[in-house]
């Protein structure tokens, strides 16, 4: 088994979700692109684990919704108090639009993952419209 991090299963996945986060997390597209090099190294040696190459993108899919999902619930935590203060300033009043764009966001970037995992496991897709990019332009 041919391997460029020599990292066990564990460890492996891991890297995945560290990775993920700095593709998420970068400022820079050359930065993501890097991050994204990474990741494509990761899942060529996780598939060595795997019977079926396509179950470490399956993988991946699944820790993009996992982080999806809770930052859609840290946002909506956000603007549901945000929404709770009766007379918001005007600063709050920008922070909550801005929250409410970014769960906006996020919801793409969890539809996307979705649809990953929908086409890797041939299954229906449920493709729905969304009229912004995804917040966190990830490449699968």
């Amino acid at each position: 088994m041919s391997q460029v991090y020599g990292y066990s299963f564990a460890e492996l996945i891991d890297r995945m979700n560290i990775v993920e986060l700095k593709i998420i997390h970068s400022d820079t597209q050359e930065k993501r692109d890097a991050f994204n090099k990474e990741m494509q190294d990761i899942l060529v040696e996780l598939s060595q684990y795997m019977s079926d190459p396509k179950e470490s993108k399956i993988i991946r899919a699944a820790c993009v919704l996992a982080m999806s999902n809770i930052s859609i619930w840290n946002s909506e935590t956000m603007v549901r108090e945000y929404a709770d203060n009766l007379n918001p300033t005007d600063e709050e009043k920008i922070k909550l639009a801005d929250q409410l764009l970014r769960t906006h966001k996020l919801n793409a970037d969890r539809s996307a993952a979705k649809a990953q995992l929908q086409r890797l496991t041939g299954h229906r897709l449920d493709e729905k419209l969304n009229y912004v990019t995804g917040l966190w332009n990830i490449r699968y």
